[in-house]
C-alpha cells in the first residue's frame, strides 16, 4: 500500500492583464492574504501561505496571520474586520473556512463561525483592467441569534 502525499491547501489567485492577487488556506486554517502587485509570469510562482510561529509572548499566530478578514476574538491585536455579541453576551468570532468557488470573474470564499450558526461570504470580482479587487461581504445567519453585528471597516477597494 503507497501513502499519498497530503493534499496541498486551496489558493486562489485573482488576475488582471497587468496585476495579480493572491489567497490561500493557511495551516492554521484561516484564509489569508500572499500577493497584490504586479501579475507574476505563472500560478506557482505567486507565494503560498506559510506557518506562522510565535516568537514572543506577545507575537501570537494567531495575531501574526495576514487574514484577508479578521473578525474580533482570540489573541488578536489587529484591527477588526468585524464585530459581533451573539445573544449569550459571547463577543468573539472564529471564523473557519468552509468552501470556495472560482470562475472566470471571480471568487467566492464562505467563512463559517467555529462556535455560533454564522455564515459570512466574501465575495472577490476583478474589474480588468484595473488593479483594484471588489469584495463584498454577505451574512447569512443559519441559526444563532445575533444581537449586534458590526462591520468595523469597509472591504471594497473603491470606499463603497
Amino acid at each position: 500500500m503507497s501513502e499519498r502525499a497530503p493534499a496541498a491547501p486551496p489558493t486562489w489567485i485573482l488576475e488582471t492583464a497587468r496585476t495579480g492577487y493572491a489567497l490561500g488556506l493557511s495551516p492554521e486554517g484561516a484564509v489569508v492574504h500572499t500577493y497584490w502587485g504586479p501579475k507574476l509570469p505563472r500560478a506557482q510562482d505567486y507565494p503560498r501561505p506559510t506557518e506562522t510561529a510565535e516568537w514572543s509572548a506577545f507575537n501570537q499566530p494567531a495575531h501574526l496571520l495576514r487574514e484577508e478578514y479578521p473578525a474580533q476574538g482570540g489573541p488578536k491585536y489587529v484591527e477588526a474586520c468585524l464585530s459581533a455579541t451573539f445573544a449569550d453576551g459571547n463577543r468573539d468570532l472564529d471564523l473557519r473556512y468552509l468552501s470556495a468557488t472560482q470562475d472566470a470573474d471571480g471568487l467566492t470564499i464562505v467563512l463559517r463561525d467555529a462556535a455560533f450558526a454564522l455564515e459570512l461570504t466574501l465575495h472577490y470580482k476583478v474589474h480588468a483592467p484595473y488593479p483594484p479587487y471588489w469584495r463584498q461581504l454577505a451574512r447569512t445567519s443559519i441559526g444563532s441569534t445575533v444581537y449586534y453585528l458590526a462591520c468595523l471597516r469597509d472591504i471594497s477597494s473603491d470606499g463603497g
